[in-house]
């Protein structure tokens, strides 16, 4: 393909290329290409490859390109609306087509016309009956009667795509004023790349107010349908004066780039808690939604940390405890050791007093003392199981103490991580002013 494309022009052999994804293409391949028929393009990347195209293809043929002129205009294609670019014209052409009404057969006998006709004629005499409940607009004082309005030159004009009407009054066309843009939003902390389309409508029935686009009425510009023509045996409101100077155009074109600056941001949401932003276009249930996860996730591992902050510290109390619980059946078996130790020396001076031929002997007497020293001894030892016991009470209550402390404080994380608390505050995103195109 790309073959053909750069070598089928020197053998005189014309290539008709069809593609749905530039973005596919190689751009140099696409530069070969003499005219180009684009309709609307769904992705950034697409519009750029068929950008870098087209002002390849225009340097090849020696023509100034105006990128950005063009890419505006692709930013603003409608239904059925295309743009025609020849390398040999001095500027591309926009252009509207229709529905077929065949896509497969040639022209269309008269007596296949009525087949095809014969159900529309039922269906419309069905809807004749209810005319009155859907009256055209009557012609009112101040119409043009069948005149259509001459705009001034270079000011393109648009015809909205009437809605069903029946009765046998004239269709009658009022002006406005339609202002169409691309707003570019950007904000690296809020992770935001997003581009819209703007569409606002000024009725301009009784005249248009001095700050044109302050009360205009926002559209959704691909549920707009306009026709390149007016219907025929229409009926025409008059034009307002402000309409007929080209002069004001460009004053209201810098007046729209000033409004949608200044009034149409981007509404985030932020949840500073989280430190979580919504993406562009994300409502705040979805983005509530989206939270709840995100709270649940981040307080688990808060609940982690939580965890491992006082782990060292219950593990330090518990080997405390067990150690000091160790020293309580120590003390308790040197007390029990003691007293057997004293019995047997109180029995032995005893025994020897009784036996012996002196009462009172230096032996005896020694015996006496070391008894003595001995029940003291056995009293020492039992104050220190006390104040072992005591030190272990002491250690458990500490434990205690910072198991509750563990409690609340994890209670209170979670607390704070409720997804149906967490508060969420409105983040306006400015458009950046230098890529507003009008």
């Amino acid at each position: 393909m790309l073959t053909l494309l750069k070598q089928a022009r020197a053998y005189g052999l014309g290539c008709v290329l069809a593609t749905q994804n530039p973005v596919d293409l190689d751009y140099k391949g696409l530069s070969n290409a003499g005219t180009w028929f684009l309709g609307r393009l769904q992705t950034e990347r697409d519009k750029a490859r068929v950008l870098d195209g087209l002002e390849g293809a225009s340097s090849t043929a020696g023509v100034i390109f105006d990128r950005q002129r063009t890419e505006a205009i692709l930013s603003g294609l409608g239904n059925r609306v295309f743009l025609m670019n020849n390398v040999h014209d001095d500027a591309p052409t926009v252009f509207q087509t229709r529905w077929a009404l065949s896509y497969l057969r040639g022209p269309l006998t008269r007596a296949q016309i009525e087949t095809l006709m014969e159900s529309r004629r039922a269906a419309a005499a069905e809807l004749g009956e209810g005319a009155a409940s859907f009256p055209r607009a009557a012609v009112t004082a101040g119409a043009s009667g069948g005149i259509r309005p001459v705009v001034p030159p270079g000011i393109e004009e648009l015809f909205l795509a009437p809605s069903r009407t029946v009765g046998e009054g004239p269709l009658m066309y009022r002006p406005a004023l339609f202002g169409l843009a691309r707003v570019h939003y950007v904000s690296s902390p809020a992770n935001v790349d997003s581009w819209e389309t703007a569409a606002m409508l000024v009725s301009a029935a009784d005249g248009l107010p001095d700050d044109v686009w302050a009360e205009a009425d926002s559209l959704d510009y691909d549920s707009l349908s306009f026709e390149p023509a007016p219907v025929g045996e229409a009926q025409f409101a008059d034009l307002p004066s402000e309409l007929t100077q080209s002069r004001n155009y460009s004053s209201w074109k810098t007046a729209l780039k000033n409004a949608l600056y200044r009034d149409r941001s981007l509404s985030l949401y932020e949840c500073k808690a989280l430190k979580e932003k919504s993406a562009a276009g994300e409502t705040e249930g979805d983005f509530r939604v989206r939270l709840k996860q995100r709270a649940f996730e981040t307080r688990d591992i808060e609940v982690e940390k939580l965890r491992q902050k006082y782990a060292p510290k219950l593990a330090s109390l518990e080997e405390r405890i067990r150690k000091a619980e160790q020293r309580v059946e120590k003390e308790k078996e040197q007390v029990s050791h003691q007293t057997l130790s004293t019995a047997m020396s109180i029995g032995t001076t005893l025994l020897g007093a009784l036996l012996g031929r002196k009462m009172v002997s230096a032996t005896n007497m020694s015996r006496a003392a070391t008894s003595v020293r001995s029940a003291t001894k056995i009293a020492k030892e039992k104050s220190d199981v006390t104040q072992a016991q005591e030190n272990v009470e002491t250690l458990r209550q500490q434990l205690a103490e910072l198991e509750q402390q563990f409690q609340t404080d994890t209670e209170t994380l979670k607390a704070s991580f409720d997804g149906d608390s967490l508060e969420i505050a409105e983040l306006p995103i400015k458009p950046r002013k230098s890529d507003l195109t009008v």
